[in-house]
């Protein structure tokens, strides 16, 4: 073999070497993610962008058929609940799914979070597949149900800031982490409406305020009584799951 063939043999090999390094394997699946395309109402600079688009991609929250989010929405109690158990408690809900025919939309993930005692400290009715035959307490997985004609306690009501973080505080003990006392002296200090903050509350609202969970509005203020919207419950989600490091991979590819 002479000296030029034997240079371009070289160069020949060099070249397919330098293209095989370049080449970047594609684990199994990862190409095959369904794409949800962007919302149209949530613009990259939403504060909210980053939680919606992870809560998306992982099947806890949808949008809807126009591509919109409505990320000013508010969301029921049921619906929070059922975004707590997809994330937190996804073999539980699993679990209570199989068991669950005939059952209303959202009791497997109620379920799943009262078995976990999550819903500690609440007290919500449903409707009447909840009820006693009597209308009277009755006991279900660590949950006392009642059913109000005034309907004040119902899931299928919207969700105030309050109960808010009294579940997510619940899902913090859950998973032993916590904020000490000092901590949470602090952050009341911060907060300028705690005087108005009802007792049953102030744990709670404290820890999660401190852990930087839940913020206040622009003045630092908690605002208990007002309704929680998509875009917040998407962004205290995601906070949390980074708080605890809870591993959850995309099923969505949601920049399509």
């Amino acid at each position: 073999m002479g000296e030029n063939t034997m240079k371009k043999v070289l160069s020949l090999m060099l070249a397919l070497v330098l293209c095989a390094g370049l080449t970047v394997p594609v684990m199994a699946g990862e190409a095959s993610l369904p794409d949800v395309p962007t919302f149209t109402d949530v613009p990259p600079e939403h504060y909210a962008a980053e939680a919606i688009d992870w809560c998306v991609s992982r099947g806890v929250m949808i949008g809807y058929t126009d591509e919109t989010f409505k990320p000013a929405a508010s969301l029921t109690r049921a619906q929070f609940c059922v975004m707590l158990a997809r994330v937190f408690f996804p073999e539980e809900l699993r679990n209570f799914e199989a068991q669950g025919a005939g059952q209303p939309w959202y009791w497997a993930s109620l379920m799943a979070l009262a078995r976990k005692g999550i819903l500690a400290g609440t007290w919500w009715s449903t409707d009447d597949t909840w009820r006693g035959a009597d209308d009277s307490w009755r006991r279900t997985e660590d949950i006392w149900w009642r059913g109000e004609d005034s309907g004040n306690f119902r899931v299928d009501m919207s969700m105030s800031r309050y109960e808010m973080a009294l579940l997510l505080y619940n899902i913090m003990t859950r998973n032993f982490m916590s904020v000490s006392l000092s901590q949470q002296d602090a952050a009341s200090q911060r907060i300028p409406d705690w005087d108005q903050v009802p007792d049953r509350y102030t744990i709670s609202v404290s820890s999660v305020y401190a852990a930087g969970i839940v913020t206040g509005h622009t003045d630092g203020s908690f605002c208990g009584s007002d309704l929680v919207n998509r875009a917040q419950a998407a962004a205290v989600v995601y906070r949390l799951v980074r708080y605890l490091g809870v591993p959850m991979e995309p099923i969505y590819n949601v920049n399509a």
